[in-house]
């Protein structure tokens, strides 16, 4: 079965699959990929993804961080405070800065 790789205009990447005596043609404005480029766009476009899935989560943590520090700082219960902001303080690592320096 015949398969052609390509990015529309719209930066879309498609993958389309001819049946049984069809022949498929590129669409007009649209670039022709091959497989292995078909590929690695679709393997930058899942890493774009996965960045900005990350960045996002990192900033709701952050978010959720300062909620927590300025309700800690008014006196609530830390369980009350954790129940409303979803923030659960990460303990320190013992011995991480020895690690960092060397093992001094």
């Amino acid at each position: 079965m015949p398969t052609i790789y390509y990015r529309t205009a719209g930066g879309s990447l498609v993958q389309a699959e001819a049946s049984d005596g069809v022949h498929l043609e590129t669409p007009e404005n649209a670039t022709p990929l091959d497989h292995a480029s078909y590929e690695a766009a679709q393997a930058a476009a899942k890493a774009a993804r996965d960045q900005e899935r990350a960045a996002a989560q990192a900033a709701e943590q952050a978010e959720a961080k300062a909620a927590h520090d300025a309700l800690a700082l008014l006196g609530l219960p830390a369980s009350v405070v954790q129940r409303l902001t979803g923030y659960v303080p990460q303990p320190p690592v013992v011995g991480h800065d020895a690690e960092l320096d060397g093992g001094e």
